[in-house]
């Protein structure tokens, strides 16, 4: 496609755009400073959450995924040939590594930095992360490139590009020129979503390890987490399609999402706060 046949990206679909990077940059931003100033609770278990998102979630999880989504090989053949081998592989696969990641985070890591209060920070941080470095990226990139679009400068940008690099540019061009505002409000409202998920789940691995006889709420994060991401890789496989597919596959997160928080809200007064923590450090889970 030639850079002619670009429409101009509409207004509305550039504010939809900066509308969805700046709340998804603000919400993490906004939630952590309120809660630190309402529970005072220590930014170090936030910052350990970004840290752990980094590792497991961005480069071990992508190691797995190159190779058994990149390689050529029967395992990648296989997923790539079954639409539902996907979904299942997908969620399963965040589930696992992040929820592992928060375990040891929270067993070897924040053992004794504090009590239910370290769960709620610990899951700003890796949640927040998760939208500046996920959402809040790509909300920037399209954005830069509806600016870059509507000024004309495409013909230079192609012009500098060749063979299948041309053809990288060209694709993301088109699907920066097919953003509707409704998507970029359905991207903000997932995020709100993931974070509410990631806070709630960091509460249940909390609790599977301050309460030994509840070790099985790590397993039941990972499952968590892996049915709140079937829908969306659903969406991508094209399970799911259109609008509809869309509005589905942010409700099937929502009641996942929905259902984390109620059960970590149940057990939020079982957990020792920061306070009985300090007061008797011995009763950390070892």
């Amino acid at each position: 496609m030639s850079a002619a046949a670009f429409s101009l990206v509409p207004g509305s679909v550039i504010a939809a755009l900066a509308g969805q990077l700046l709340f998804v940059t603000a919400l993490p931003i906004v939630l952590l400073v309120w809660w630190r100033r309402h529970s005072r609770a220590s930014l170090t278990p936030a910052v350990i959450g970004m840290v752990v998102f980094l590792v497991f979630a961005q480069l071990l999880e992508q190691v797995l995924h190159y190779a058994f989504l990149v390689s050529d090989n029967a395992v990648s053949r296989a997923i790539a040939a079954n639409q539902g081998l996907y979904v299942l592989y997908a969620g399963l696969a965040a589930g696992l590594f992040e929820e592992t990641g928060r375990f040891m985070a929270f067993k070897y890591l924040l053992r004794r930095s504090g009590g239910r209060e370290t769960a709620v920070s610990y899951g700003l941080g890796h949640g927040g992360y998760e939208c500046l470095a996920v959402s809040g990226a790509a909300a920037l990139s399209c954005l830069l490139l509806a600016l870059l679009i509507n000024s004309g400068l495409m013909p230079t940008l192609l012009d500098m590009f060749t063979g299948d690099e041309a053809a990288l540019v060209t694709q993301a061009l088109e699907q920066v020129a097919s953003i509707t505002p409704a998507e970029c409000l359905w991207g903000a409202v997932e995020r709100a979503i993931a974070l509410l998920l990631q806070v709630s789940l960091s509460v249940l691995v909390f609790a599977s390890v301050w309460q030994p006889e509840r070790s099985w709420l790590y397993l039941a994060a990972i499952c968590l987490h892996a049915l709140a991401d079937f829908p969306a890789a659903a969406y991508q496989a094209g399970l799911l399609a259109g609008p509809g597919g869309l509005v589905a596959a942010e409700l099937g997160a929502l009641v996942v999402a929905v259902l984390s928080a109620w059960q970590a809200r149940r057990l939020w007064a079982q957990l020792p706060t920061t306070e009985q923590v300090r007061k008797n450090p011995d009763s950390s889970s070892q």
